[in-house]
């Protein structure tokens, strides 16, 4: 099996190097973001970081579709994951809690792999673009007893499938426009659209939140690492509860990049470009 995963592991970085190449718009994209975050850095940790990136989002495919094949046994996708930080679950576990992950490692290994060892979670995903891959990538992820909460549903369903014994996988770090429930807050530097609803699920229905962030290591390793439990803030303007939750999210998020940057998706165009307009949260 692991002789096996590292394969994988090799396919999925040639892979990497063949979209680094042939993808030059998010080739810039990547190199922009990295340049304009980390000033002091020369260009070529700027391009062997951003190579890595691409690797990283590569190797996610592939190993993917291994974790997630027909048939496969649970305790080979266990043996290539760990989780640090897990009794922070397990004290919040009867009551219930909002995951707050992030495009860091791999996290659609990270979800299921919480799947099969018994984590009752129920992400919300966006649909992609491409209706017949959206269908199998959710089917697959559904296969480890994973469910998938359509994020086009509405905020009631979110709603409704919290609750005791289950963590709501929400991401954090998707541009979230204002028509979308999004508001305008400081990351790394700069202003960025940013969703708001691991905050509002979290106040209106008083869950802990955890954060949940991950990278792989030189052997192929997926590590997981669970935050502690916080519970949202008591008083004050709902709203101003919110943004401070976003925020919190956010710093949270940028120490983790700091330390592991090519373990983020640098791929995501999460700021506006220098100088466009920007309209007003709704």
């Amino acid at each position: 099996i692991g002789f096996f995963h590292r394969e994988l592991g090799h396919l999925g970085r040639r892979l990497g190097a063949v979209w680094y190449h042939a993808l030059p718009i998010r080739r810039r994209v990547v190199h922009g973001a990295l340049e304009r975050h980390f000033p002091a850095w020369r260009a070529d940790r700027v391009s062997r970081v951003a190579a890595a990136v691409f690797a990283n989002c590569a190797s996610n495919v592939t190993t993917l579709l291994w974790a997630t094949a027909e048939g496969r046994a649970p305790g080979d996708v266990l043996a290539r994951v760990r989780f640090e930080g897990l009794g922070g679950w397990e004290a919040v576990r009867d009551r219930g809690a909002v995951a707050a992950v992030t495009h860091t490692g791999n996290w659609d290994l990270a979800a299921v792999a919480a799947s099969l060892r018994g984590i009752r979670l129920a992400a919300v995903s966006r649909n992609l673009a491409y209706a017949p891959m959206d269908r199998t990538w959710s089917e697959r992820r559904r296969r480890s007893g994973l469910e998938i909460l359509d994020e086009s549903a509405g905020l009631g369903s979110i709603m409704d499938a919290a609750g005791p014994g289950r963590a709501i996988a929400v991401v954090t770090d998707q541009r979230t426009g204002p028509g979308e429930g999004g508001i305008l807050v400081p990351f790394m530097g700069e202003p960025a659209w940013t969703s708001t609803l691991p905050a509002v699920v979290a106040l209106r229905r008083r869950l802990p939140l955890l954060t949940v962030m991950s990278r792989t290591e030189e052997d192929g390793t997926l590590v997981v690492r669970i935050g502690p439990p916080a519970l949202p803030p008591d008083g004050g303007p709902v709203l101003e509860r919110i943004r401070e939750i976003t925020i919190s999210l956010g710093q949270t998020l940028e120490a983790w990049i700091e330390a592991w940057p090519e373990s983020w998706l640098w791929l995501h165009r999460r700021w506006d470009p220098p100088g466009a307009a920007r309209s007003r949260p709704g």
